[in-house]
């Protein structure tokens, strides 16, 4: 268990590097990155969406979006 000081935030931090680590080692036979599979997910929930939409949702500005979304 985690000691009384340290931050719950910390560990959620852990959880989400090692997902995204994971997401980019399954996916790179692909060419694919994690941030590009969450892109290509939000396409396939909600179709048609409009990248003002998208960008709104996910808070990113257009310029870092456009660097990671780089096809």
């Amino acid at each position: 268990m985690a000691h009384q000081n340290e931050s719950i935030g910390k560990w959620f931090s852990i959880i989400h590097r090692y997902n995204m680590m994971y997401k980019s080692r399954s996916f790179r036979p692909y060419d694919l990155g994690a941030r590009q599979l969450d892109f290509l997910s939000a396409l396939y929930q909600k179709d048609g969406i409009s990248q003002d939409e998208f960008y709104y949702a996910d808070q990113w500005n257009r310029s870092r979006n456009a660097a990671y979304y780089r096809f």
